[in-house]
């Protein structure tokens, strides 16, 4: 076990040096830019306006059935949120069961 993980690890490190051997450009070191902010001269970050756009489509889901077997019935209540994706009125939602 110890062997085959030793091996996997020496066969990555020969695959990466060869690699960087024959592509230099992978050598490159990128950073990433990252914006800078100055926090005194803006006002705090808040989820008000992205709450008050998004919860006019948000949308409960709630569904009975009723499941019968060979000996009794059985009511099944489930319950999910959604969003409204379009006009149409597509929602889409994550179902659980009470």
């Amino acid at each position: 076990m110890f062997v085959k993980l030793l091996r996997s690890v020496a066969i990555g490190l020969i695959v990466g040096a060869i690699l960087l051997a024959v592509m230099p450009s992978l050598r490159k070191i990128n950073p990433i830019a990252v914006p800078q902010f100055d926090s005194t001269d803006e006002t705090p970050a808040s989820y008000n306006f992205a709450v008050r756009r998004a919860a006019p489509a948000v949308v409960n889901v709630y569904n009975r059935s009723m499941n019968s077997t060979a000996h009794n019935q059985l009511e099944i209540r489930t319950l999910g949120s959604g969003v409204i994706m379009d006009q149409r009125g597509y929602i889409i939602y994550q179902q659980t069961r009470d």
